[in-house]
């Protein structure tokens, strides 16, 4: 969707780094139960600060950062939620990371953009498969949804794969700049 105004993914970039962006901070609520067992849930919560009061963060699970008002006066801001799956002895089976950037004119998200998803962190025996679900709610709205989800096959040497999972992040976009991520996974797809 193209929007008037709308400045290159490279200059937001730059214009993110400048010393003079407002300072974000992120609250992150996470409950992991053993993969295999119960379905996985991560549920992460972006909270707007005033400039200076930043508190620490888990940098590696969330991701807030805003840009600098395009030429429409829309601020634009990056969301990412994590599926975290833990084998039955809790070591980590994968990631899946999916992150969108999106803009808001303050009353509505005008715009959702760059939208991607990535596994890391994954075991030997993790096999990924197809995006399954991907998509992202109308627009203008107070609030929109992406989301992503696909396939996982658990595959050990000699027996083949064994089993499927679907794990899925669900990023709840909001007009005014917050988010939330909700992230779990199902055995049907």
């Amino acid at each position: 969707m193209a929007r008037i105004g709308f400045q290159p993914r490279k200059l937001r970039q730059q214009a993110g780094t400048v010393k003079n962006t407002a300072v974000r901070t992120a609250a992150t609520v996470t409950i992991s139960i053993a993969f295999f067992s119960t379905a996985a849930v991560q549920g992460q919560v972006a909270l707007a600060a005033p400039a200076g009061s930043a508190q620490p963060g888990n940098a590696t699970s969330v991701s807030v950062v805003e840009q600098v008002p395009n030429q429409a006066g829309q601020r634009c801001f990056e969301a990412t939620g994590t599926h975290h799956a833990k084998t039955l002895i809790g070591n980590t089976f994968y990631k899946f990371t999916h992150s969108a950037e999106f803009c808001t004119d303050g009353t509505n998200v005008v715009g959702v953009e760059n939208r991607e998803h990535r596994f890391t962190d994954a075991s030997a025996f993790a096999s990924f498969g197809d995006v399954i679900e991907d998509s992202v709610g109308r627009m203008p709205a107070p609030e929109v949804t992406s989301i992503k989800k696909a396939r996982v096959d658990n595959c050990v040497p000699v027996k083949g794969c064994i089993s499927s999972k679907y794990p899925f992040v669900r990023l709840t976009l909001r007009a005014d700049g917050t988010w939330f991520a909700t992230t779990g996974e199902s055995e049907e797809s």
